[in-house]
């Protein structure tokens, strides 16, 4: 069985949560932006270049998210999500906003990311290619 987290602060629940905004910070570098999500650890430089190298973002560690594109800044929100290390991970229309090509360049990143994680995933969704695509179960709520 599973454990309730409702008595928990948002901040202590083994969840994080990437929304269909990016969420960053312009001002912030991404490496700036991916480390500043992560509370009470420190981040290895290591660690960081792996993240963003697994995303396909290397090299962005010190440009400012507005001088990248906007599939580059949704994989810059998920090595932060992916980097605090919770076993589950909230997905709200996170890739919605992004053409075809560039949301399964997303979706590759993340099942291999997540299954070698043993995360769970949810995904919010108004286009149901995206569950197709990732081979999910598939809850629709009308």
């Amino acid at each position: 069985r599973g454990k309730a987290f409702h008595n928990e602060m948002p901040g202590d629940r083994p969840v994080s949560t990437v929304f269909q905004s990016d969420n960053l910070f312009d001002h912030l570098t991404c490496a700036r932006n991916v480390s500043i999500g992560i509370t009470g650890t420190s981040v290895s430089q290591q660690r960081l270049d792996a993240a963003f190298a697994e995303l396909g973002i290397d090299g962005l560690q010190t440009r400012l998210p507005g001088h990248i594109s906007g599939g580059q800044q949704q994989r810059v929100t998920l090595a932060r999500a992916l980097l605090r290390d919770q076993p589950v991970l909230l997905l709200d229309e996170s890739f919605s906003a992004l053409d075809w090509d560039m949301r399964t360049g997303c979706f590759d990143a993340l099942k291999a990311l997540c299954g070698a994680r043993g995360m769970s995933v949810l995904l919010v969704s108004h286009d149901n290619r995206d569950a197709d695509y990732l081979g999910c179960k598939v809850m629709r709520l009308d």
